[in-house]
């Protein structure tokens, strides 16, 4: 099962350009914990990213 937008990255060198796209503009990422609860084995939580990413304007 394939659930990215755009075709499965097969090979180092693809997974690697992919990775790149996403991460172009990429300054920042800060996670609130909006809950968080624990026990002896686990350890759920529910995080909000906040993420700051430029990108060019459209036509650049």
């Amino acid at each position: 099962m394939h659930n990215m937008p755009g075709p499965p990255a097969t090979g180092r060198e693809a997974v690697l350009k992919t990775i790149e796209s996403f991460l172009k503009g990429w300054q920042r990422t800060e996670w609130e914990i909006v809950n968080l609860a624990a026990s002896a084995t686990r350890a759920p939580s529910t995080r909000l990213p906040l993420s700051k990413v430029t990108t060019p304007a459209a036509g650049c």
